[in-house]
């Protein structure tokens, strides 16, 4: 059963909106904002159990399309896409995988920031949540109406009470996937969620923005806390819906591979993630050490174009371009960059233009685009791209783009795109972008002193 004062009450919109304009005012004042540091990071994905296992796999070129060989050619999709894009220790998970992979992530980060989980203050961020709770809550229903077309519940749902299984699938849909993931993630971790953003495929990257402004704005919060995100989402309701809208690559074993950046781009391949960050907040005054990765600036912005489609010149993603490129150079872009036939060349010229705007003098910018090689973690997207871009700046290496075979053209745009694996300065600043559904967009820039 839910305990009660396990969470404590969400924060009002309201409030949140107020602190963000005052972050902006401040910024182009003289406040003294105290500065951010990332102290701890952690990273489960198809190709490693931990942050460093995942980058040596990508910095050794491994993608995963190498999984495609050991498939049958007649595999059906919804088969091929759980087995290409699902992260092995997470399947048998009694609750649900977004459970494991987050759990993972977490320890992790909160070990290398050496801080105790239990207290923590996290923002969970997912776009889907524990969807696959939710599927085994309701397909009890679904089966019996499907059967006798009768229009009536099953009992389990007159309780939120574990079963005689001993699972409590039924909060899955009395909570929503969301919330079922937040309170058992407060049950084994012992956190204390702060607040569960969704925001379609800029969820983590939204969630890192309210967490900095809380650091920066509340001095009575603790002076650490985690952003925590993972999705699951391999259900065949999800790769049939990706695949009706036409974003997903063919699942066929030949051409089912992302390739963003590349001229020729069919699609994304949908994937599991965990992923955390512990953040610390520096006393009035202090500065980053040499070594620490800074959070120095985030951003994020929506638009009302379309529930799905992007709008073609991408305005928001300009917008918060613009915020994260003015008066600072920028070493390396981590960009969204689903490898969709529309998104890509939409976003390099939205962010060419906030680079042209910004009066960046830089000949070629360096981009690295994850999701060609881990697929795409949907809510979990942005924060994977922003551990990479951490990990890049640490050891001075950007992994390859092996899938690049013709790098992908816009007019006048001063960015650099490349198969070959990159040697960078382990010290500068990374930008990192996530574009979602609905217009949701977020950026956040990261500095290595």
């Amino acid at each position: 059963m839910l305990k009660p004062g396990i969470f404590p009450p969400l924060e009002s919109l309201q409030n949140r909106l107020f602190r963000a304009v005052k972050a902006d005012f401040c910024k182009n004042t003289e406040c003294e904002l105290p500065r951010i540091v990332i102290s701890g990071m952690g990273l489960i994905t198809p190709l490693g159990l931990s942050a460093w296992e995942s980058f040596r796999s990508l910095l050794a070129g491994r993608t995963l399309p190498e999984r495609l060989g050991e498939l049958p050619t007649n595999i059906a999709p919804v088969d091929l896409v759980q087995a290409v894009g699902s992260v092995c220790v997470a399947q048998h998970n009694e609750i649900d995988p977004s459970l494991e992979l987050a759990e993972r992530a977490a320890r992790e980060a909160a070990a290398g920031a050496g801080v105790p989980l239990e207290g923590l203050p996290t923002y969970i961020a997912t776009s889907k949540g524990a969807v696959h709770a939710l599927a085994k809550a309701t397909k009890s229903h679904d089966d019996g109406v499907l059967l006798s077309g009768k229009r009536k519940y099953p009992e389990v749902y007159s309780t939120a009470a574990m079963g005689k299984s001993g699972f409590d699938y039924p909060l899955a849909v009395a909570m929503g996937p969301q919330q079922y993931l937040n309170y058992h993630l407060a049950r084994r971790l012992k956190i204390r969620p702060v607040s569960h953003t969704v925001a379609a495929c800029a969820s983590s990257l939204t969630a890192l923005h309210f967490a900095r402004n809380d650091l920066q704005h509340r001095s009575e919060l603790p002076d650490a806390c985690m952003i925590l995100t993972a999705e699951a989402a391999l259900t065949p309701q999800f790769i049939y819906s990706y695949k009706r809208l036409g974003v997903l690559a063919k699942t066929t074993v030949d051409d089912y591979r992302q390739t963003p950046l590349n001229e020729k781009r069919g699609g994304f391949m949908l994937s599991e993630f965990g992923a955390a960050i512990v953040l610390r907040r520096l006393k009035p005054g202090e500065k980053p050490k040499a070594g620490e990765i800074e959070l120095t600036d985030t951003g994020i912005s929506a638009a009302g174009y379309d529930m799905i489609r992007s709008n073609p010149t991408m305005p928001e993603l300009a917008h918060v371009a613009k915020k994260m490129f003015k008066g600072r150079q920028i070493d390396v872009i981590h960009p969204h960059a689903t490898g969709t036939p529309d998104h890509d060349p939409a976003e390099l010229a939205a962010l060419t233009h906030a680079l042209k705007q910004t009066d960046h003098n830089q000949d070629k910018i360096p981009l690295y685009a994850i999701k060609g090689a881990l697929g795409h973690g949907l809510g979990a997207a942005g924060l994977v791209s922003l551990v990479t871009a951490g990990l890049s700046l640490q050891t001075g290496k950007l992994p390859p783009m092996p899938w690049i075979d013709q790098p992908l053209q816009v007019d006048d745009a001063p960015l650099h795109i490349t198969a070959e694996q990159k040697t960078i300065a382990r010290t500068g600043s990374h930008a990192a972008f996530a574009a979602g559904f609905g217009g949701h967009t977020a950026g956040v820039v990261i500095t290595r002193h």
